[in-house]
């Protein structure tokens, strides 16, 4: 989706590369630091709910801009 969007408003290159670098490293280190912090009872309830907690940190951003949106028209 990202990408996509980022073609369509004609991104340059080189920033592209480095917020995908950094957004996906971000990512990475979060699961293992969180893997880290809880142990193995941790990981299996993240392997569990990995699909409704990604869907809820997009909603809350898509709350959260529709919020601001409203509140600065």
């Amino acid at each position: 989706m990202f990408t996509i969007a980022a073609g369509a408003l004609s991104m340059m290159f080189l920033p592209f590369v480095l917020a995908s670098f950094v957004g996906r490293g971000a990512r990475f280190f979060l699961v293992a630091g969180l893997l880290a912090w809880g142990g193995e009872r941790f990981e299996s309830k993240l392997r569990q709910y990995m699909d409704i907690i990604g869907w809820a940190v997009v909603a809350l951003i898509v709350i959260g801009v529709a919020v601001y949106k409203f509140m600065n028209p």
